[in-house]
């Protein structure tokens, strides 16, 4: 009960549920699915610079399937979602309907699903991640800045929620966060 628990309030923690970078990472993917891989383009929706890479498209669809997805079905998915991408969103929805994406019955799918998956898996994409066990261990002192902004902004929020939400100390939070990591426990449970 106390692994259970502990995974619990890590998760929340970590956890930041923000519309906005979810709603932008959807559009630049349902962007990216019409074109070659290794092609960088300017997404007319968000106007950010995307570059269609297969960590690009992995990152996305390992949230959407799993980690244990293998890239035969991430490819089975991208171009499935892409086919409804053409055939209904952008020919029907968006042209006929004038719905902007965020609008459409696939974009609204894809988000719930989403949203609901990178709860739940939060933890997966740094389980075995030496750099993030690291930043946790170095939070707080000099060592901490040499991190990349996400893992750095990613173990800022896991750490002071932490503390604010379930009153750990900061040593107390670093703990009990690598005790989650050590003991794997988002793959128990």
């Amino acid at each position: 009960m106390y692994d259970f628990n502990v995974l619990q309030q890590v998760k929340e923690s970590i956890y930041s549920y923000n519309r906005a970078n979810i709603s932008r990472d959807l559009q630049n993917y349902l962007f990216a699915i019409n074109f070659e891989p290794n092609e960088i383009k300017t997404n007319p929706y968000t106007n950010d610079l995307v570059e269609m890479s297969d960590e690009f498209f992995k990152k996305f669809e390992v949230v959407m399937l799993g980690n244990d997805c293998t890239n035969r079905e991430r490819r089975i998915f991208r171009k499935d979602v892409q086919a409804e991408y053409i055939s209904t969103t952008l020919a029907q929805e968006i042209q006929l309907e004038n719905k902007k994406l965020p609008e459409t019955q696939l974009f609204q799918k894809l988000f719930e699903k989403y949203t609901h998956n990178l709860k739940e898996n939060v933890l997966m994409v740094y389980q075995h991640n030496e750099n993030f066990r690291r930043a946790i261990l170095d939070y707080g002192r000099p060592g901490f800045d040499k991190y990349d902004k996400r893992i750095k902004q990613d173990v800022r929020s896991l750490i002071e929620n932490l503390k604010t939400k379930f009153n750990y100390t900061e040593e107390g939070a670093r703990q009990v966060s690598i005790y989650a990591v050590d003991k794997e426990l988002a793959l128990k449970y």
